[in-house]
């Protein structure tokens, strides 16, 4: 079974010629690199930083605000 698949190879490519090769490659040149998504971020978060946002004014009260896991005593933050 191995010889007729073989054969039957060998005449599939029976008519085949192979791609003639120039000898030169042709390289593109990369890019360089910008960190695009990182520079929006950062003038987006200025541009807000400079922004007056009223959703962010119970953050500046005097109320203290505190975070605590379940695995630490309350006791443990006086």
């Amino acid at each position: 079974m191995a010889d007729n698949d073989e054969d039957l190879f060998r005449r599939a490519m029976s008519d085949v010629s192979p791609i003639k090769q120039t000898g030169t490659e042709s390289i593109s040149t990369k890019p360089e690199p910008r960190a695009l998504l990182r520079r929006r971020d950062e003038a987006t978060v200025l541009e807000e930083s400079l922004q007056d946002n009223p959703e962010r004014s119970d953050l500046e009260s005097d109320d203290e605000m505190t975070f605590r896991r379940d695995n630490v005593s309350p006791v443990t933050l006086r």
